[in-house]
């Protein structure tokens, strides 16, 4: 008898599973595939629905945008953009790719750019709308079927950086004609409902795979594009299989169920490059893993004996729970120093990141008694923290450690730990006090990290779209204004080190720490690692 995943297998169906096992992954090496588990489930196949990381990834398999990140440089490059120019403050001239078609067959043109811009503000019960990307945006037009001009409403010098994150998709699969582009709608536009993208009828692209299936929580199978314009795909079939237990997920690694898996656990790491068939790669990520407060409402949800008031709004309180905070103990202890403790928003690497000024908060818990007792809170409150329990790594944990540490100073701490699907509905309607999230700035652009978690939630600005704890600061969103219009590198510099001065100074948002990206993987796999920590096919590839 063999212990197996504390299940009892015999000998026989050992046997038997055994040779399931090593048949399906020759079957799957005869094919050319590759089987991956994910952590977190895509929401959606609808690349303009959900802005959100696992969404994104996927979109990637199948769409491609006008302009990539370098890696390297975290600077624009080419996508379905050949080549721009900004022949004035305002003006993009952009050269499309010729010969490229969707994967249906249908060709690339100026008019499937127009038509996917004009889609984002259409979209329907968008939980984390891409209206941030493109609010800038004032006019495009087709100078011809692969060059466009795109006037922006100010000068706006990271539009490429933005619309790095805009998925071309295509205007004659969904039914439409000629598009002229109108900020209070288009002409010519016709709607794709996100549900028609669910069911793979309009979710198509011209990137290197196209879907087969999508099962909502479970899998999603895609194969290669034939007609992809850079060749033939590193894999002939794709298969993603949702496993948010990373109990779960190991063992799929190591029974070679799969031959990827994302976010191995902390614990399983050395277990896993102790095995000669198995190995590990990663990078320090763009992931920032902060605490946010609620600053709003009064009373406000899981906060008990402050007489109905919201101790968040007093600065002194959320300045109390940052210095008792031990982010060496999280990161020792917690994330075994597979992260980087963190003092700003921005990680390592990113246009907005500060060598200096920014050192994590000390943790000191006799000042943060000392500043609970000036605020009121002498004998501290109760508080119930929300966080996730399978989206970053240790999630739940590094909740866990915060309200015991929070506990220590006298803020009686309990966490209310769920999937992403459950946290994020009851975060988004404004159910918790305080609530540990995870942001990946996929763009290396400060704006977009600040216009998402600090600025005043405007959906018409598309700023504040992921700030659920609604901090609000007028010097902060003016100064954001400012640096969305200034082109000068060095003056933005300037402007983003006042805007995380001032997010600092108020404590509206926590930073804790930065997450590493990480692969556990087949040794026959070669991955290219990648900061966005974007689990994507085509970054994997069979060792020669």
């Amino acid at each position: 008898m063999t212990r197996t995943n504390g299940r009892t297998m015999s000998a026989s169906l050992k046997g038997a599973a055994l040779a399931v096992i090593f048949s399906t992954s020759a079957a799957a090496a005869a094919e050319n595939a590759i089987r991956i588990a994910l952590s977190s489930p895509p929401t959606t196949l609808d690349p303009h629905f959900h802005n959100l990381t696992p969404n994104s990834a996927l979109s990637m398999h199948v769409f491609e945008p006008l302009f990539r990140i370098d890696e390297k440089s975290g600077r624009a490059a080419p996508g379905l953009a050949k080549s721009w120019e900004a022949p004035d403050e305002r003006t993009w001239i952009v050269n499309l790719a010729e010969g490229v078609t969707f994967s249906n067959g249908k060709p690339f043109t100026a008019n499937d750019v127009i038509y996917s811009i004009c889609r984002i503000p259409t979209i329907k019960d968008s939980p984390g709308s891409f209206m941030g990307q493109i609010q800038a945006v004032e006019n495009i037009e087709a100078l011809s079927p692969h060059q466009i001009r795109i006037t922006t409403k100010g000068p706006y010098p990271i539009l490429p950086v933005d619309l790095a994150d805009v998925m071309i998709v295509s205007a004659e699969t969904a039914g439409a004609g000629a598009v002229t582009f109108g900020l209070k709608g288009c002409n010519g536009f016709v709607e794709g409902p996100t549900d028609k993208y669910n069911s793979t009828d309009l979710a198509v692209g011209t990137g290197p795979f196209k879907y087969t299936s999508f099962v909502p929580g479970e899998k999603i199978d895609l194969v290669a594009n034939d007609k992809y314009r850079e060749g033939k795909a590193v894999w002939d079939k794709v298969t993603l299989r949702i496993i948010p237990n990373d109990v779960a997920r190991v063992a799929a690694l190591l029974s070679h169920e799969v031959d990827l898996i994302e976010r191995p656990p902390l614990q399983d790491l050395s277990r896993i490059k102790a095995n000669d068939k198995l190995a590990v790669t990663g990078t320090v990520s763009e992931r920032i893993i902060y605490l946010a407060f609620d600053v709003e409402q009064e009373p406000t949800p899981g906060i008990k004996g402050t007489d109905g008031k919201n101790p968040f709004k007093d600065k002194r309180v959320r300045e109390a729970v940052t210095h008792a905070i031990s982010r060496d103990v999280i990161v020792e202890k917690v994330m075994r120093d597979q992260a980087q403790s963190a003092g700003q928003l921005l990680s390592p690497g990113s246009f907005g990141y500060f060598e200096t000024g920014f050192a994590p908060d000390s943790y000191d818990p006799e000042k943060a008694k000392a500043l609970l007792s000036e605020a009121g809170y002498p004998n501290g409150f109760e508080l119930v923290i929300g966080a996730t329990n399978n989206r970053y790594v240790n999630d739940a944990r590094i909740a866990e450690t915060l309200a015991q540490m929070l506990t220590r100073v006298g803020i009686k701490t309990s966490v209310d730990a769920s999937n992403f699907s459950i946290f994020s509905e009851k975060r988004n309607k404004y159910q918790f006090s305080s609530y540990l999230g995870g942001w990946g700035n996929g763009s290396r652009e400060g704006i977009y990290t600040f216009r998402s978690l600090v600025a005043t939630r405007n959906t018409k600005e598309g700023m504040g779209s992921s700030n659920r704890g609604r901090f609000s600061n007028a010097k902060v969103d003016n100064l954001l204004r400012e640096a969305q219009r200034t082109n000068e590198e060095g003056k933005r510099l300037e402007l983003f080190r006042k805007i995380a001065e001032i997010v600092k100074e108020e404590k509206a948002i926590l930073p804790l720490h930065y997450e590493m990206a990480t692969w556990a993987h087949s040794a026959d796999i070669a991955v290219q690692p990648s900061a966005d920590q974007r689990t994507v096919a085509s970054r994997f590839s069979p060792k020669p």
